[in-house]
């Protein structure tokens, strides 16, 4: 199901005015939003629930890849995109500098959202490999993380998000950064019904001070669930 393809288009396909982390948590927020509304008709109206999602204003639609989408020829704006490019159609491999290239090109103040959403709704296999160097090189870099977790968007990979989080997690030293973390940890899984911050408490005891800063986090999740949710907004 889904919501107005014009908008989604409009987000997704364009250059993003903003942060590379406002542009991931732009998205991943609204389908958090789309998560809980569904997830409250379901519980209020067990026997009519598909009725009760049509009146929120979710259309069923079948969820295939527009057929434009892999055909569309693309074209480079830049040394980087032309070389990236190049390692997706497997020109060369993977190295450190693919990796530093991609940084530069999408960890970025402004990024060119129409280059790398296409690779990314393919599910694309060296997207993904990219972004496990990536992580193997800094476990903790959220950036390559809300990566991972928009690669899981279009190919279930939901078993490698919660052990490279959970690593992620343990071996960030930063409470700020570790906060951070497990809200992006908890946020992202939680459409899949992994309870991430009861795991991370389990995980964490021999470090109360993150301890603490999951028990805030999860009063503040039983505030938020509480309140009435807002129609959603569905981003295939």
């Amino acid at each position: 199901m889904k919501k107005d393809q014009d908008v989604e288009e409009s987000i997704e396909f364009s250059h993003f005015e903003g942060d590379y982390y406002e542009w991931l948590e732009e998205l991943s927020a609204l389908h958090r939003e789309m998560g809980r509304s569904a997830k409250k008709v379901i519980r209020q109206y067990p026997q009519e629930w598909a009725d009760g999602l049509e009146r929120l204003g979710f259309i069923w639609v079948e969820d295939e890849l527009p057929e434009s989408l892999g055909s569309q020829p693309m074209i480079p704006e830049n040394g980087n995109q032309e070389y990236l490019m190049a390692y997706f159609e497997g020109h060369f491999g993977l190295d450190e500098r693919v990796v530093n290239t991609y940084c530069e090109e999408v960890h970025t103040d402004r990024v060119n959202v129409s280059f790398i959403a296409k690779y990314f709704k393919l599910a694309h296999p060296k997207l993904k490999q990219l972004i496990l160097l990536g992580l193997a090189q800094s476990p903790t870099d959220r950036d390559f993380l809300l990566d991972l977790a928009l690669f899981h968007e279009y190919q279930q990979i939901l078993g490698e998000l919660i052990e490279y989080y959970q690593t992620a997690c343990l071996q960030e030293q930063d409470l700020r950064k570790f906060e951070w973390l497990a809200r992006d940890f908890e946020m992202m899984t939680e459409p899949d019904g992994f309870q991430a911050l009861d795991a991370l408490y389990d995980l964490l005891g021999k470090q109360p001070a993150k301890q603490h800063i999951i028990e805030s986090l999860m009063s503040e999740l039983q505030e938020g669930e509480q309140e009435t949710p807002a129609f959603p907004m569905m981003l295939s």
